[in-house]
């Protein structure tokens, strides 16, 4: 039992001419936090190194610099400033239409 944290930092590349590395970088994480195994670590049980780290601990939380942009100019251009401009741009976001430069 017990609660665990793991906290996971990055700064991905950035810059549109970075994308792949910044997709590479990004894809090595979730990897690593969601398939493979763990035969390392002095500070994980034994039992825990034989399990991808989302299933090690009882919270996992990345925090970092992703480098990910809306790109709002090629959805016509947002003025700033109101709160539908906002939402419009998050829901740019949950679509997936967003820029990596």
């Amino acid at each position: 039992g017990g609660t665990s944290f793991c906290f996971v930092s990055s700064h991905l590349a950035a810059r549109a001419e970075r994308v792949k590395e910044r997709e590479a970088d990004y894809h090595a994480i979730t990897q690593t936090l969601f398939h493979k195994s763990h035969g390392t670590g002095r500070l994980l049980p034994q039992r825990r190194k034989k399990m991808p780290l989302i299933n090690a601990f009882t919270h996992i939380v990345w925090l970092g610099d992703l480098n990910y942009r809306v790109d709002l100019m090629a959805q016509g251009g947002l003025p700033r400033g109101t709160a539908e401009e906002f939402n419009m741009a998050v829901d740019l976001c949950k679509a997936g239409r967003y820029s990596t430069g």
